[in-house]
């Protein structure tokens, strides 16, 4: 349903430009391009560092796992890690820690024998009274009960 003649009126309404003017536009382009490949690149190397940071913090999760370890580690700076903490893990990253060592506490006391005291020391709790606390405001139960509340699901 397109009428012809709108086409042709649209066609001679297009504005001439200069020689000038495309070789200004093309230079633009040229400028622009790398710039896209760029952030592509730096985007998936961010993604590819997440993923490091996530690995190496569960399988250390029984050491220290300071903020300034992990920078080390990784060679960025505290900003960069808050960074990426919050757009991959949605949370600070002494919050994703905190997660994931009551991740394994859960585990350990649904799955193990072990005592709270070595489950504490063996997810990197430094302070058992602290772990309790965590545990208690993080699950709504405290490592005993939650022990006793859930079955052992040893295989």
């Amino acid at each position: 349903n397109i009428v012809e003649k709108e086409i042709e009126d649209d066609y001679k309404n297009i504005p001439s430009l200069k020689l000038s003017q495309i070789n200004a536009l093309s230079n633009l382009f040229k400028m622009c391009v790398p710039y896209f490949y760029t952030s592509k690149a730096i985007k998936a190397e961010e993604n590819e560092l997440a993923s490091n940071i996530e690995q190496y913090i569960l399988k250390n999760l029984n050491s220290t796992l300071s903020i300034k370890e992990l920078c080390n580690r990784f060679q960025i700076t505290v900003s960069t890690l808050y960074q990426i903490s919050h757009k991959h893990f949605k949370t600070s990253i002494k919050d994703y820690i905190i997660s994931k060592r009551i991740e394994k506490a859960k585990h350990y006391l649904t799955t193990s024998q072990l005592s709270i005291y070595q489950i504490c020391d063996k997810i990197g709790f430094n302070d058992y009274n602290f772990f309790i606390r965590t545990f208690k405001k993080r699950t709504g139960h405290t490592p005993l009960s939650y022990k006793k509340n859930f079955p052992l699901n040893i295989l």
